[in-house]
């Protein structure tokens, strides 16, 4: 069952299009067996699954590529914006502890969180000045500047997922779906997805 969200909700990331993706998963389907069976075939990949928050109704997941996070938490203007909300940033895991510590005991939620899932910084930061208002285009997140970007991104990652979604709704499992599909440019992307619409 957890595959399933996965490919539904994580594709980007399996694709090597996003750094990270939320799934929220209904408690009641998800084990930490599961969990933990899971993380180590993603773990040949460079992925990882990172339980932020549970309770009896709903589990929040954090799908993520440890290299290209961690290239993301070191970018200059990364960490001099985080070092704002008192973020460690000398280990990735230490910083994703310090973000699910603000998501379990912060009144509002974490805005920041956007940086985690390879958002524009600048898109993060007028999200939280506006208080999630006046943005462009709402699409995987409120964009504020760089229209055409966000448009090519957002069309990227519904092509991802498309993708994933086909060969996993014909019988392929998620470790072959990554063997055979991780990586693949967009350009490929698309071209299957026009041969499977004809």
């Amino acid at each position: 069952m957890l595959e399933k969200y996965i490919i539904n909700h994580g594709s980007p990331t399996l694709c090597g299009e996003k750094i990270a993706n939320l799934i929220n998963v209904n408690s009641s389907f998800l084990s930490i067996k599961e969990i933990n069976k899971l993380n180590i075939m993603l773990n040949k990949y460079d992925m990882h699954i990172y339980l932020l928050k549970n309770n009896k109704l709903s589990t929040l997941l954090y799908l993520f590529n440890i290299v290209k996070l961690t290239k993301r938490l070191n970018l200059t203007s990364t960490r001099k914006y985080l070092s704002k909300y008192s973020y460690p940033l000398n280990d990735t895991f230490e910083t994703l502890k310090h973000l699910q510590y603000r998501i379990l005991n912060n009144s509002e939620f974490p805005h920041e969180i956007g940086i985690f899932l390879d958002y524009p910084l600048s898109d993060v930061e007028e999200y939280i000045i506006n208080k999630g208002k006046n943005s462009l285009l709402t699409g995987t997140w409120k964009v504020y500047s760089n229209l055409e970007y966000a448009k090519k991104k957002f069309l990227s990652f519904q092509e991802c997922t498309n993708f994933c979604k086909y060969h996993y709704n014909i019988g392929f499992n998620l470790e072959f779906i990554l063997n055979k599909y991780k990586g693949v440019n967009n350009e490929k992307i698309s071209s299957c997805i026009l041969d499977w619409n004809r």
